[in-house]
């Protein structure tokens, strides 16, 4: 299966396409936090990858080709299914115990200033005075964020760290999945991710919690079923198709949008309240995604230097 040619330009069909990821993607922490009402929080992640990938498996073509790839690449698929998926959701899962959705929707969005510093370490992205100014913009932004929970509850600051753990793991896989060439399409690394996630995920629930859906809640298993479909299945099916098509680069733009869409449902949903401190440091975050985005740096230097 031949992958159609990257193009910078994204077209209004894309620009949809990345919208509708962000919203996919951003809905996540709200269906975290229902899941959590009567869920445990491995048993979730479970229940979402083994939705994620069967119904990403009903809705593939070429199934046949896709699974072979699957079955050829099966390492490098536990691989990017632990480190990418199973390992950050559990984190995000426990992370909203004691966390709002708005909050781990924010500090999730910090992954590309982890993937600028990882990628510029090996050699893998070109060094950049202005995406180091936006890394540490980033660092500031989260602490005002975290700030407040840091001096009086304990609790709190460990659910902080545990979204900006997820954050670097997701910065590990993005290196990794770019230097590991090899032969999988879109479709076949999407299944491939959510199935290793999913062996990972079952183990470690039917081994570490005591796991009985009959008890949960309609609330909880819709939560999960959310998840599954619309979160990784879905969002999944998304983000491939528009990594062949538009590039990482453009694709991470999404990450900008993800508080977008993720605060309000987390305010009309479940009523978080929200101080100024973490409107200040939401802004002071996006500010520096910005700065991070390699396009818009790029973009910025140009400028700069036409006028100097």
């Amino acid at each position: 299966m031949k992958s159609p040619a990257i193009t910078s330009a994204i077209s209004a069909r894309e620009w949809f396409l990345l919208y509708l990821l962000s919203l996919l993607w951003g809905s996540s922490f709200l269906f975290f936090e229902l899941s959590l009402d009567g869920l445990p929080p491995l048993t979730i992640v479970a229940i979402r990858m083994v939705l994620g990938a069967s119904f990403l498996l009903a809705i593939l073509q070429q199934r046949r080709i896709v699974l072979a790839q699957v079955g050829a690449h099966w390492r490098r698929c536990l691989l990017f299914g632990l480190i990418g998926a199973a390992l950050p959701f559990a984190c995000f899962a426990y992370a909203q115990v004691y966390i709002t959705s708005s909050l781990a929707a924010v500090l999730n969005s910090t992954m590309p200033m982890f993937t600028f510093l990882i990628a510029s370490a090996i050699g893998q992205e070109k060094f950049s005075a202005l995406r180091l100014l936006g890394t540490v913009l980033g660092i500031i932004g989260v602490a005002i964020l975290v700030g407040p929970s840091a001096q009086g509850n304990l609790a709190e600051t460990v659910g902080a760290l545990l979204c900006l753990v997820a954050a670097v793991l997701y910065a590990i896989n993005t290196v990794a999945m770019r230097a590991w060439p090899g032969q999988m399409d879109a479709s076949s690394l999407a299944l491939g991710l959510c199935i290793g996630a999913a062996a990972v995920s079952v183990a470690a629930a039917v081994a570490i919690e005591d796991v009985n859906l009959a008890a949960a809640g309609w609330k909880s298993l819709a939560g999960a079923i959310g998840l599954g479909v619309l979160g990784t299945a879905c969002a999944y099916r998304i983000f491939f198709y528009l990594l062949v098509r538009i590039g990482a680069s453009n694709v991470s733009l999404c990450v900008l949008l993800i508080p977008v869409n993720a605060i309000p449902l987390g305010v009309i949903f479940l009523g978080e309240q929200l101080a100024i401190s973490f409107f200040i440091g939401t802004a002071i975050i996006i500010l520096s995604l910005m700065l991070v985005d390699r396009g818009i740096s790029d973009s910025i230097s140009r400028l700069i230097r036409k006028r100097g």
